[in-house]
């Protein structure tokens, strides 16, 4: 409730409560001039904010963090995508839109504090623009999804030793499918015509089931990899 509303804000039933990716502690560094808001992953222009730590989207007209709270606040996100802001140890707020006036309640602060966030800048191979992510923990590498809304993508970041695995992987499946269907085709030659109706379902089948595995390992040979920028 914001101070001087004489209004008390209703709960309307049920508590509903905040995970920790709706509590928002995202900073941006100076260099970044551009960022996808947090709800429609519309790109947002912050090279001319000034001194403001929250920009608006011009697309959906929603709030986004760019960067900390003011001291002994922090951001949190009602249900309705209205970025609050409140007391760093509140465990309950209430949403000022009156079409919302949700009753919020937020997780410990100190638990909030205790779990990793993502904190590494990466540049989508794809589209080319930043996003973050926590850095992948296998050497080998991890696949994560581009957030920008224009792309989408899967994409490596940390190398591409894993794409290889499975590519190598999937290829192989693909070749034992279609020596399979071969065997069947080639055996239906040495049977009663009668027989054949079954074995030319099982080659159509196992053909099938080879082409999909084909187009797999195809996306893992052609996967792009993200490239590290920096932490923030």
């Amino acid at each position: 409730m914001h101070p001087g509303s004489k209004k008390p804000v209703r709960d309307y039933g049920s508590a509903h409560y905040v995970s920790l990716s709706t509590i928002v502690s995202t900073t941006y560094p100076s260099t970044i001039k551009e960022i996808s808001c947090a709800i429609c992953q519309s790109n947002i222009d912050i090279s001319k904010r000034g001194e403001t730590n929250v920009v608006q989207c011009s697309q959906c007209h929603e709030a986004t963090p760019v960067g900390p709270a003011p001291k002994g606040k922090k951001y949190a996100r009602c249900q309705c995508k209205c970025l609050l802001v409140c007391c760093e140890t509140a465990i309950k707020i209430a949403c000022p839109r009156t079409n919302c006036k949700r009753v919020t309640h937020l997780i410990s602060s100190s638990s909030h504090k205790t779990m990793p966030m993502p904190s590494v800048l990466f540049t989508c191979a794809y589209c080319c623009n930043p996003f973050r992510s926590e850095p992948p923990t296998d050497p080998a590498g991890c696949f994560v999804q581009c957030p920008h809304f224009q792309c989408k993508n899967m994409t490596l970041i940390g190398g591409s030793r894993l794409a290889t695995k499975w590519a190598i992987f999937y290829t192989f499946l693909s070749v034992i499918f279609i020596a399979l269907a071969i065997g069947v085709m080639w055996s239906a030659y040495y049977v009663d015509q009668s027989s054949r109706g079954g074995l030319y379902a099982g080659y159509i089948g196992l053909f099938l089931v080879a082409m999909i595995f084909l187009v797999r390992s195809i996306f893992y040979w052609t996967i792009q990899v993200s490239e590290r920028q920096g932490s923030a």
